[in-house]
């Protein structure tokens, strides 16, 4: 095991390939777990209860957590992974995987069509948002992530307030066209009495010869 965050979803997968493999039971996976595990890890995994300490995933969650491995740092080492000089295209290509596949279960998204499509909407709708929305969005976030029309909601709700360099508006960006309508309105009206008073008039003429 090696304390780098970005090597965990690999560990953690082959160590699970390797318990299915050989068929090991629920009740021992984490016995077996503990003495792989790094100083740092430890000094995580010392602090849960002895019910705790024989539950795998219980385990494999609180170091997780402990190393700060949120959706979104899966979702940047996805995006920003390399292939190592050391190591294969196959086992490169199962990293990216594995970095994916706990990316999309942070989301709980693993298995839902439906989510998945969400998720990448969410994540494309993000990067088009200019810094100060963006901000704004991920500052309401915090270390939860919404859905991309939760995401397109609260980024409208800041650009009908603030401009793209984050200056407030003076008049909020919905009201402005309505704005615009009244004045065309208020136009067309001057432009229809006009000519109701030019045909008046003509009328008027015709009578009087």
């Amino acid at each position: 095991m090696s304390d780098d965050p970005a090597e965990l979803p690999m560990f953690f997968a082959s160590v699970e390939n390797l318990y299915k493999m050989y068929e090991i039971p629920g009740n021992l996976q984490a016995k077996l777990l503990l003495p792989l595990l790094t100083k740092k890890a430890r000094l995580v995994t010392n602090r849960l209860s002895l019910k705790d300490l024989d539950d795998y995933e219980t385990v494999k969650q609180r170091i997780l957590t402990e190393f700060r491995l949120t959706s979104r740092e899966y979702l940047v080492r996805f995006r920003d992974a390399k292939k190592q000089p050391d190591e294969s295209y196959v086992y490169f290509c199962s990293r990216l995987q594995n970095l994916l596949k706990y990316y999309l279960r942070s989301r709980k998204a693993e298995t839902d069509p439906e989510k998945i499509i969400d998720v990448f909407v969410s994540d494309r709708l993000k990067e088009s948002l200019p810094s100060s929305t963006l901000n704004y969005v991920l500052s309401l976030e915090g270390d939860d992530t919404f859905a991309a029309d939760k995401v397109a909601s609260t980024a409208d709700i800041h650009a009908n307030n603030y401009t793209d360099d984050g200056k407030y508006r003076s008049m909020p960006k919905t009201e402005q066209p309505r704005q615009k309508c009244v004045m065309c309105l208020f136009r067309l009206q001057r432009l229809v009495i006009i000519v109701v008073v030019v045909l008046v008039v003509r009328i008027r003429l015709r009578q009087c010869l």
